[in-house]
């Protein structure tokens, strides 16, 4: 199948896009539903486990505009390929993350703009700018 521009959809690129858009995806969702109950188990209380959670959210909602707009001022691939390597890094530091401070550190601004907003953002960008619609 191809665009309106003559390139194909299922290039190498657009594939290696899905793909680690899909990795990504799968691995933030299937660790948020659990995050609570790893509070849970580190005997943090359900308020702070509510302000987590919630901090984890506002922080996504509030930062993805910034992170299109960095996406676009410093470069689309650059900022996926931080927030990626930021999201492993960040996933791999979870059994250090044993306190409320250290969770929601894990759940800040900064996180969330290189992880999942950069992610999100910039992912659905290069693939708009490199895919057009067809118009036929």
């Amino acid at each position: 199948m191809s665009s309106g521009g003559g390139t194909r959809i299922a290039s190498p690129q657009f594939l290696l896009l899905w793909s680690s858009s899909f990795t990504f995806y799968l691995s933030f969702y299937l660790l948020l539903p659990v995050l609570p109950l790893y509070a849970r188990m580190l005997e943090i209380p359900e308020g702070q486990i509510g302000l987590i959670i919630g901090f984890f959210a506002v922080s996504s909602m509030v930062i993805k505009p910034l992170a299109g707009w960095s996406a676009d001022r410093r470069g689309r691939k650059p900022i996926l390929l931080a927030g990626a390597t930021l999201f492993l890094v960040s996933t791999l530091l979870y059994p250090w993350s044993r306190t409320v401070g250290a969770l929601l550190a894990r759940s800040s601004f900064p996180v969330m703009f290189l992880t999942a907003a950069a992610v999100a953002v910039t992912g659905a960008a290069l693939a708009m700018s490199r895919w057009k619609p067809r118009t036929d």
